[in-house]
C-alpha cells in the first residue's frame, strides 16, 4: 500500500522542531526544569512521544525528512534516558556547567543517532558474551567504544573482554601481567563510577579468579549480591567456589572453564 505524500505544513514542522532541539539542552528539549523528578521527566517525554514517534507518522511518505524525524524524537530520548538516570544526569549536569549551560559536552552535541547505534551494538555485545563468544563481544564493544569513548560502561566491557582473550600458560594465568593490571584499573574504576554496577564485581571476581587470588574472587562475588542479589553470574560462581573449597562435585575446573569459552 502505498503512503501518501506528507503535508508541507508537517514537513516544515519536522526540520523546525529538529533544528531548535540541536540547540538546546536536555531540560529544554523536554520543556522540564533543572530540578524535575524523574516522574515529571517522564511525563514531558511520553508527550513528546504521542507528537513525534515516528510510527505516528508512518502513513506519510517524509522522503529524506524520514531520517529528520528518527532523529528528532531520538533526541528526545536522548534527553530522557539521561535525565532520569542518576549518575548519567549527574554528569550531564556537570557538563552543563563547565560549557555555560549550553547543550552536549562541553558545547557540543552528542550525536543522537550514534548513541543509539552504540546502544544496540551494546545489547549485541552483551548477548555474544553471555553465549561465550568473547572475541565477537569484543569486537562489538571496541565499535561501542569508538562511537562514545565518554561511557564508563562500554570501556570496561571493552577491557574485560580483551582481559578474557589473553594468552594464558598452561594453567590458564594470562601471561602479559600489565594487560591484567589494564583491566584490573579498568574494572576498578567502573566499580567506583557506577556504584550499582553488579557485573562489574562480576569482572573483578572473574579476573581475581583468573589470576588464582580465589579468597578476593569471593568477596567480589559477595559485593556483586550485594549491590544485585539476583545476580545469577555472581551467585553461579559462588556456588562454584563453594563446591571447590569443600571438594564437591568433582570436575571443578572443567566446570569453571566451560562456562568462559573463549571465542
Amino acid at each position: 500500500m502505498s503512503k501518501q505524500a506528507a503535508p508541507a505544513e508537517l514537513i516544515a514542522k519536522i526540520r523546525s522542531t529538529h533544528k531548535l532541539l540541536v540547540s538546546q539542552t536536555y531540560y529544554d528539549r523536554l520543556g522540564v526544569a533543572r530540578d524535575a523528578d524523574a516522574k515529571v521527566i517522564r511525563r514531558a517525554y511520553n508527550q513528546a512521544a504521542a507528537l513525534w514517534h515516528p510510527d505516528r507518522h508512518n502513513k506519510w511518505d517524509l522522503g529524506e525528512d524520514d531520517a529528520t524525524l528518527t532523529n528528532l524524537f531520538a533526541m528526545f530520548t536522548e534527553a530522557q534516558t539521561v535525565l532520569t538516570h542518576k549518575e548519567k544526569r549527574s554528569d550531564y549536569d556537570a557538563e552543563l556547567e563547565l560549557s555555560g549551560g549550553a547543550p552536549g559536552k562541553h558545547g557540543k552535541r552528542v550525536d543522537a543517532a550514534a548513541l543509539f547505534q552504540a546502544d544496540s551494538t551494546f545489547r549485541l555485545g552483551q548477548q555474544l558474551l553471555e553465549r561465550g563468544k568473547i572475541g565477537a563481544a569484543r569486537d562489538r564493544f571496541g565499535e561501542c567504544f569508538e562511537l562514545n569513548p565518554d561511557s564508563a560502561e562500554f570501556r570496561v566491557h571493552l577491557a574485560y573482554t580483551e582481559f578474557l582473550l589473553l594468552p594464558r600458560n598452561d594453567k590458564g594465568i594470562p601471561k602479559d601481567k600489565s594487560s591484567v593490571l589494564r583491566a584490573q584499573e579498568e574494572i576498578q574504576l567502573a566499580i567506583t563510577t557506577l556504584p550499582q554496577f553488579a557485573d562489574g564485581h562480576v569482572m573483578m571476581g572473574r579476573l581475581h579468579m583468573d589470576m588464582g587470588r580465589i579468597d578476593e574472587a569471593r568477596r567480589s562475588f559477595k559485593e556483586a549480591l550485594y549491590v544485585a542479589p539476583k545476580n545469577v553470574q555472581a551467585q553461579r560462581q559462588l556456588r562454584l567456589l563453594n563446591m571447590r573449597k569443600t571438594g564437591g562435585g568433582g570436575g571443578f575446573m572443567d566446570k569453571l572453564k566451560s562456562m568462559f569459552k573463549r571465542g
